[in-house]
């Protein structure tokens, strides 16, 4: 499975900086309703969206997904690898494509983050978000995990390590009939270039502050969506109104936001369970006259 392309043809490469970041579009047909740029999460490949992709795009979404810097077809030559790195990679693009309408930008685990940056500091972008098991904001586990992360991913070992925590992500019953290829292909492309696994670790050490600071700014319809079973998060449901409450304003009348648990998934709803989590899409969307 590695590489295979979502919409059926090859990736773009776009010069960014030092390095090339890789995405394909999948165009809708006839009257094209959005554009949604869908960001996978750290570690992971675009191909996280094989199954929601299409999907929007046959709900007329025109839909760009996106390998991260130092990720999948990415380059590796990059050394930034914050928050405000990827958002500008996704302006990027969307220049780059020609697209000046703003557009929904749908993030997981921590490219959530980068979803709710970019409609705080770059409004005029952003139609609306939809987060999917993100992290947002500065987490407890980050004080042990920063300093762990310089020892577990390495080029000797960290491919290992984090093919097998990313396997333990997975929560749904049955997985996708295809996990089984999908690790290995992630698998596969880290051992090609273990540097890779270096990456991951930079990535972990990256803050979320500058998002849940940029949360406060937010004044788009959102969407966050928490897998029940998600294992980077203790109290899934408290969590999921932490998160709700800050872009609602805490209290204060600000912004549309819809929050729902995808049941009986873990830390990637998109890929576990597809139809739960295109149908809360799509709802969101007509909800908000988007798509």
């Amino acid at each position: 499975m590695a590489f295979t392309p979502i919409f059926g043809s090859a990736p773009k490469l776009l010069a960014v900086g030092s390095g090339k970041i890789a995405y394909e579009v999948g165009r809708a047909a006839g009257t094209q309703k959005a554009v949604a740029v869908v960001l996978p999460g750290m570690g992971d490949l675009r191909q996280s969206y094989r199954f929601l992709g299409p999907k929007l795009v046959a709900h007329g979404v025109t839909t760009i997904a996106v390998d991260l810097r130092g990720t999948g077809e990415s380059s590796t030559d990059f050394q930034d690898f914050g928050i405000a790195a990827i958002a500008s990679d996704v302006i990027a693009i969307l220049d780059a494509e020609g697209i000046t309408q703003p557009a929904v930008i749908m993030g997981n685990s921590y490219t959530a983050a980068v979803a709710v940056y970019l409609a705080g500091t770059h409004p005029e972008r952003v139609a609306a978000i939809v987060g999917l098991s993100g992290f947002y904001r500065p987490m407890p586990a980050d004080t042990y995990f920063r300093p762990m992360s310089h020892v577990l991913f390495t080029t000797l070992y960290g491919t290992t390590v984090w093919v097998g925590y990313f396997k333990g992500l997975f929560k749904a019953s049955p997985l996708p009939a295809d996990m089984p290829e999908y690790i290995a292909a992630v698998k596969k492309i880290m051992s090609a270039e273990p540097i890779h696994a270096v990456i991951i670790g930079k990535y972990g050490r990256e803050s979320k502050a500058p998002a849940w600071e940029a949360a406060d700014l937010v004044n788009c319809p959102s969407l966050i969506l928490l897998g029940s079973q998600d294992p980077d998060f203790g109290d899934q449901a408290a969590e999921l109104e932490t998160v709700r409450s800050k872009l609602a304003g805490n209290g204060q009348p600000k912004t549309a936001v819809t929050a729902a648990l995808v049941p009986g998934t873990g830390h990637y709803p998109h890929a576990e369970d597809p139809e739960f989590v295109f149908k809360s899409i799509a709802a969101f969307f007509a909800a908000h006259a988007i798509a």
